[in-house]
């Protein structure tokens, strides 16, 4: 089907052809399918690609006024969608790694033994020397995003780096040799 044909539809799914309307939306998500499958190998992540757009142009088609092509709108929320996905694996990538990101089992890691009583000990001595810089710490190590650890610490973000700069400085001095100053 072409992106006429699939403009036509539109056209008469608007003036209330709900057999119309399934016949669009079968035809799209084939295309759909299609062409992400084409640039996501990942057989599940592009399903979801699929997906997504096309919740978002069911959700969204009614309440639009398309006046050039439905087909190139659909398209391209599609094509938006396929270059969000590729820019949250990019992040993905580079915050755990190409392996673990790629689903590839990475080769087991050899356990320092003393290692998480190492860090403990000096999280421990980190947090006595200055109580803030071991908050900041754990809770970026938790995960907080910067805004959130800024509000619960009631400090600026300029003032977060620096504590954060300061705390990690604190604790790679700790883990080799063994006192925080």
């Amino acid at each position: 089907m072409k992106a006429r044909e699939l403009n036509d539809l539109y056209d008469s799914v608007r003036t209330g052809d709900s057999s119309a309307e399934v016949l669009l939306f079968d035809h799209l998500h084939q295309r759909f399918a299609f062409f992400v499958r084409q640039r996501i190998r990942n057989t599940k992540d592009a399903e979801e690609v699929v997906q997504t757009a096309m919740l978002i142009v069911c959700r969204e088609y009614k309440r639009l006024t398309i006046t050039s092509s439905f087909a190139a709108w659909s398209y391209r929320v599609c094509d938006n969608l396929i270059i969000e996905h590729f820019r949250a694996q990019k992040r993905q990538n580079q915050r755990f790694g190409d392996e673990e990101a790629a689903g590839t089992p990475s080769e087991p890691a050899v356990e320092d033994s003393g290692l998480k009583k190492r860090l403990l000990d000096c999280m421990r001595k980190i947090g006595e020397a200055n109580r803030s810089y071991a908050r900041a710490l754990n809770y970026r190590y938790q995960g907080y995003e910067t805004g959130e650890i800024c509000r619960r610490l009631g400090i600026k973000e300029s003032a977060l780096y620096y504590l954060l700069h300061r705390s990690r400085a604190m604790l790679s001095k700790c883990l080799n040799s063994g006192k925080v100053r």
